[in-house]
């Protein structure tokens, strides 16, 4: 299984179009028909400048996703840009044994998205890789418990995917949250986690406020600062 992580910019002269409303119908239907192809296809309102839409793409092959970037392109043409966007490969990690199943995971986010995503790229320095494989599961457990320990009766999923030849990147990590106040002391607080002293970027973080499909029709119908999303 992929992710695909699309920040997205429509130019200033898409606001004044004529055929915006057809241009957004037209979006909106296709999108439809997509989504029936794809374990995830979410969408977000960002809370950082620069960027209109995030989409969230998950599919069984790369071919999906190169033809939502096409259904993009088509539709909006010139008057889109696409700001930032982040590829992985989900699978089980090497150190722990496999306790669910990743599909029917990935169906949670699709049938009952929490309200907030956020997602970064991660990379790791050269030397955690020249460490031991029984010493890098040793590091990765301690953060896994805290992980546990701190997020265990909260409403957050996590998804961490691998970037590795196919990325400027080494993974892709992703959550779903309900309450960002809750998630800042989280992060915070596994900063104290031995395994951060191999990480070397973790940025740019992108968060966004899930939105329907309904909805963005109407936001790009209505245009700019005129809608309630």
């Amino acid at each position: 299984m992929y992710m695909f992580i699309d920040a997205l910019r429509l130019m200033r002269g898409f606001w004044s179009l004529a055929s915006r409303e057809s241009i957004a119908e037209d979006l909106s239907a296709d999108l439809r028909e997509f989504s029936k192809e794809t374990l995830i296809m979410n969408l977000y309102i960002p809370l950082r400048a620069d960027i209109d839409i995030i989409t969230w793409i998950s599919s069984d092959t790369p071919k999906q996703i190169a033809r939502f970037r096409w259904i993009l392109r088509s539709r909006f043409g010139r008057y889109l840009r696409e700001a930032l966007s982040f590829f992985a490969v989900y699978r089980h990690s090497q150190y722990f044994p496999p306790h669910q199943d990743l599909r029917e995971y990935l169906m949670k986010a699709s049938k009952d998205p929490y309200e907030y995503l956020v997602a970064y790229p991660m990379k790791k320095s050269p030397e955690w890789y020249l460490l031991s494989f029984e010493e890098r599961k040793r590091i990765m457990a301690e953060h896994a418990a805290l992980a546990r320990s701190l997020s265990s009766d909260k409403k957050i999923r996590s998804y961490t995917a691998y970037s590795y030849g196919i990325d400027d990147n080494e993974f892709l990590v992703i959550y779903e949250v309900d309450d960002l106040m809750t998630w800042n002391m989280i992060v915070e607080k596994l900063r104290e986690a031995e395994h951060r002293k191999w990480v070397t970027r973790e940025e740019p973080i992108l968060i966004g406020r899930y939105i329907s499909l309904e909805t963005l029709e109407r936001a790009l119908k209505a245009g700019r600062g005129s809608l309630d999303i």
